[in-house]
């Protein structure tokens, strides 16, 4: 009987979180808090994240350019035709920001 009211105690969280997706994106999504999400419940400060980021980011690096993959893909790029460059205006912006869905996490272009 025990598992059988578990069940349903799953079954009914699922379909309540799933109502509240259908209406309000927003409201589940703040619901979950990613904020807290981290085993020990801290947040993490500005300087913390700066330091991490900053020992990926700011240590220069250095391929060997001889490589046999790095004058394969050399000769890859000189095949490829230069872009022309587009310009985008503010009201560009707007006008596809309007369009876009509600705390959706982006594509594999990351934008």
């Amino acid at each position: 009987m025990a598992s059988r009211l578990g069940r349903y105690k799953e079954a009914y969280q699922r379909r309540k979180d799933n109502s509240l997706f259908t209406k309000s994106q927003r409201s589940f999504y703040r619901r979950l808090d990613p904020t807290t999400t981290q085993a020990d419940g801290k947040y993490l400060n500005p300087e913390e994240i700066q330091k991490f980021w900053s020992n990926i980011w700011e240590k220069p690096v250095t391929h060997k350019t001889l490589a046999q993959w790095n004058r394969h893909e050399t000769k890859i790029r000189e095949k490829v035709p230069m872009m022309n460059p587009q310009k985008i205006t503010t009201s560009d912006l707007k006008e596809t920001l309007k369009t876009a869905a509600n705390w959706k996490a982006p594509g594999s272009d990351k934008i």
